[in-house]
């Protein structure tokens, strides 16, 4: 507790007038020898105790009344609410406690209330020393002009944008946090913190320009991804422990408390972080700032599937848009529009219940290569930005293939790539329509460097009987870089080289070490057959669907036996199997490639696959699915790095890039291995960024950030509290409930009225008390 007119506290002096008086009444008496006073001493005995009791009451409210009444014109402010219960309230009430013992008729009822009495002196006697059952949490010790570091956690997530522009969440959160900041004393210090990611660059680190600081956060806009909560509110918890005035430290977070942000798993690492909160010495006061009204329905775009890994130009593809209403409402006749780089290519019409989701199917064939960019919308709601989905597709004119011929003839069918070169090139015979999107080029193992590599997407080893040193390096370095290898193994293979120098312990490019020969002399009655399972690898799943062939039309008469005692080590996964349990197909990611290791042939030596209507969509997928992992991604999630392979020429040189915001940056095109890398990290804004480097066409990356927000359900008025209670913090939800607050604690709440309320009970209580021990001696 402290005091506003402290120099009036002098008056507590007054309490001694009373103990004055009553210590001087006592001494103005004279003794007069009476006979008959022996009659009366059984009555001064019985109510000696009474009456000294009556007198020590009465003498402690005469006492307590002057020195109340100082307090009271000292202008009391209450500091610690243990104070006010500790040294004010408990002892009223052991003083109500001992009047009522005196007055008790009951003897049971004058030890039961004495007992809460002496329990009520010796609780207030332990509050002296420290002890307390009340929280003692500060309302405040500092004068209204302290200096403060403050830390301000702004939630600029998407779902804050639900509503208009001048009225919605964000809108209301960016008005807070000018007026939280505008508040704070001269020279205070302030660090803004936004939760969907963003900079407000005049008060990231910690600033004493408040006028600035408060001034970006207006200027503050949307389109940010998802909230990170719980880890921006480590984040601002360690700059406040960092900032200068540990007197008053003060955490505010501007939210609409959506429950997705707050409850769930985010619950238990808020936990965590209220733990760090308490490690901050003094501890800092936090506060729950609520802005926002609920929005109750939202359509939103969740994602879109494109049929094909890899597409090639005059290829047809399957887009689908998945769709959820998270609201009561239902939309019989949603619209969902297709657009293709900014042109509105088509426009379908969805069942769409409340609270269900649908999906839309369009189809689209791409007429030029290079890179597109799809959005699939729908009709705006309350919350434009989850009604886009972004989607980029690059479009290949052609997949260049190398295969390396281990056993090369000039007869038709007989040279070891024979049958692979028409399963890659069928023209127009195979399902998957790739007839002009896939290039092959043949060379034999003499013919195979560098040159040869050069612009190709995969290379494939067919029954390779071994090869250099120099070019176990080319291809080691080839597949780090971002390319694809395939090896087919056959009667012409030397396991023991394949061993010592493509598998290396494992440190090498094949993903397992060859063992036995199985099946060799068998005849094709005792051959095996692919396991039919459900495939979870992309390359396979397209035969999940009985439509699309089965794998185990064909047998397997002849492999080698992989040892799978490294199928288990990071990066290696076991494709396909055989029906003996054996391995057939084991992939392995080696830098940013991949290298896919088949136990048989691609001829029809060892299987009948290639002679089977099979092997053409089988060998389409498998090049197609290593070929799709040769370039960086083009769609990312908010926060992962834009990768892009630009020309080596380009190495030197600087790049453009374009971001959703309309900002132009430039790069320095870096070499990596034989190609120039353009690389950009901040990517804390969904949308579509844009490179354009040196000698290369414009490159596009979507960067989409998780649905999970479009649930627009708010935490309820319970939650909150009980969030609250996690991180010792209060709530409120508008400026004039903050700034009482913030006036509380700066210098406390004042409890004027209450002390005169009490005095006022203490006149009327001498009164009564006075009246009441009269007529009981009379």
């Amino acid at each position: 507790m402290t005091f506003l007119n402290a120099a009036l506290l002098f008056g507590a002096a007054a309490l001694s007038i009373p103990i004055i008086i009553h210590l001087l009444n006592r001494s103005r008496f004279r003794v007069v020898q009476w006979g008959a006073m022996h009659l009366l001493a059984p009555v001064v005995r019985t109510n000696r105790k009474r009456i000294q009791i009556e007198q020590i009451i009465l003498l402690m409210i005469r006492a307590l009344i002057p020195l109340l009444l100082a307090i009271l014109m000292a202008v009391p402010v209450l500091t610690h609410m243990n104070v006010f219960v500790d040294f004010i309230i408990v002892p009223v009430l052991v003083l109500l406690c001992i009047g009522a013992a005196s007055l008790a008729a009951s003897a049971a009822w004058r030890w039961g209330l004495g007992a809460v009495a002496a329990v009520g002196l010796a609780y207030i006697v332990a509050s002296c020393f420290g002890w307390t059952l009340v929280d003692d949490k500060p309302i405040s010790t500092l004068a209204r002009d302290a200096k403060t570091s403050m830390a301000v956690v702004l939630d600029n997530s998407y779902s804050m944008e639900a509503g208009s522009a001048d009225s919605n969440a964000l809108h209301d959160a960016k008005q807070a946090g000018d007026q939280v900041i505008a508040r704070l004393p001269r020279g205070s210090e302030v660090a803004v913190r936004l939760a969907a990611g963003g900079v407000v660059s005049s008060a990231h680190s910690a600033t004493v320009n408040l006028s600035g600081a408060a001034g970006d956060v207006t200027k503050l806009e949307g389109g940010y991804g998802s909230s990170r909560m719980a880890d921006t509110l480590d984040e601002a918890s360690a700059a406040l422990a960092s900032m200068k005035h540990a007197a008053k430290r003060e955490l505010i977070v501007v939210s609409d408390f959506q429950k997705i942000d707050w409850a769930g798993d985010n619950a238990a690492a808020l936990a965590r972080v209220a733990e760090t909160i308490e490690q901050i010495k003094p501890t800092p006061s936090v506060t729950l700032f609520r802005v926002g009204q609920p929005v109750k329905n939202n359509v939103a775009v969740l994602s879109v599937d494109v049929s094909r890994r890899i597409v090639g130009v005059g290829q047809q593809v399957t887009l689908r848009g998945n769709l959820q209403n998270f609201g009561d409402t239902s939309y019989p006749d949603q619209r969902v529009h297709l657009h293709v780089n900014g042109v509105l290519e088509d426009t379908k019409e969805v069942s769409l219940p409340a609270g269900q989701d649908a999906q839309v199917l369009f189809q689209y064939e791409f007429v030029k290569p290079g890179s597109h960019v799809l959005n699939v919308s729908v009709e705006t709601d309350a919350l434009k930005a989850d009604n886009k989905f972004t989607l980029v597709v690059p479009v290949w004119d052609k997949l260049p293939v190398l295969l390396v011929d281990g056993d090369p003839r000039s007869e038709p069918l007989q040279s070891e790539t024979s049958y692979l070169q028409i399963a890659l090139r069928p023209f127009g015979l195979a399902k998957e329509k790739l007839t002009d999107l896939i290039e092959t080029k043949t060379v034999p193992v003499s013919a195979f460097d560098a040159a040869s590599l050069t612009g190709r997407r995969v290379v494939v080893l067919a029954n390779v009987a071994k090869l250099t040193a120099a070019q176990v390096e080319m291809l080691k370095t080839y597949v780090s870089e971002g390319n694809a290898a395939m090896v087919f193994l056959g009667n012409q293979v030397d396991a023991g080289w394949y061993n010592a120098a493509m598998h290396e312990s494992g440190k090498g490019l094949l993903p397992t070490r060859l063992s036995d020969v199985v099946g060799a002399g068998a005849t094709w009655d005792d051959a095996s057959a692919i396991l039919e399972q459900r495939y979870n690898d992309p390359a396979l799943e397209l035969f999940n669907d009985p439509r699309n062939g089965s794998l185990a039309d064909g047998k397997v008469r002849t492999w080698y036996k992989l040892d799978e005692s490294d199928a288990s080590a990071p990066g290696v996964s076991v494709t396909a199997r055989l029906d003996t349990g054996d391995a057939l197909l084991v992939e392995k990611k080696i830098g940013r490639g991949r290298v896919l290791l088949c136990a048989t042939t691609c001829d029809d030596l060892w299987t009948t696959l290639p002679v089977k209507p099979v092997y053409v969509p089988l060998m389409q997928r498998l090049v197609t699915h290593l070929a799709a992992g040769s370039d960086p991604p083009r769609n990312l999630s908010v926060g992962e790095p834009i990768v892009a392979f630009v020309p080596r020429s380009a190495v030197g040189r600087r790049a453009a890039v374009l971001t959703p915001a309309g900002e132009r940056h430039e790069v320095e095109v870096r070499k990596r291995g034989l190609r120039g890398v353009v690389q950009w990290d901040d990517t804390d804004r969904p949308g579509v960024y844009t490179i354009e480097a040196p000698k290369s066409e414009p490159i596009h990356f979507a960067v989409m950030s998780e649905r999970d927000e479009s649930d627009l359900t708010l935490l309820s008025d319970d939650e909150l509290e009980e969030t609250a209670r996690t991180l010792g913090a209060s709530v409120v939800e508008s400026w004039e409930a903050y700034r009482t607050l913030d006036s509380e604690r700066r210098h406390g709440r004042s409890i004027r009225w209450e002390v005169f309320a009490v005095v006022l009970a203490l006149l009327f209580g001498e009164l009564f008390f006075q009246q009441w021990f009269s007529r009981r001696r009379a």
